[in-house]
């Protein structure tokens, strides 16, 4: 079964790294080439609807959790630059770009999160 609507975090991440990408409209750099199908009749792109997700993701992620997506991912900011400017350590940064990423795969998904953590639970089984 899949669940529409459905983004793997695996996806969150990659749509994270992308960022700059998905400001200019350009494709991912591992992305396949394919057809992508017919145009959007109203000018708004998938590329630009996962940029406004995941802009709203963000925008509702704690404060500290936001810097760290907006330092490592959003500005691509060095990791060290990102440690002096947040003051924290090295541990404590990807701990909080873990629980950023996390946040913001439950935000994209919504309920279609819970109904695919059912159905793994049914799959285990």
């Amino acid at each position: 079964m899949k669940v529409q609507g459905y983004i793997a975090k695996e996806t969150v991440k990659k749509l994270l790294a992308n960022y700059q990408g998905l400001i200019a409209g350009d494709l991912a750099v591992d992305a396949m080439p394919c057809n992508s199908g017919p145009k959007a009749y109203d000018g708004v792109t998938g590329m630009l609807l996962n940029k406004i997700m995941l802009d709203e993701a963000v925008e509702s992620l704690p404060p500290k959790l936001r810097a760290c997506v907006t330092l490592r991912w959003l500005r691509g900011k060095s990791r060290g630059e990102t440690l002096m400017e947040l003051a924290i350590g090295q541990k404590e940064y990807y701990k909080s770009c873990d629980l950023a990423v996390d946040a913001i795969y439950r935000k994209i998904n919504g309920r279609a999160t819970n109904y695919q953590n059912l159905l793994n639970k049914i799959a285990a089984k």
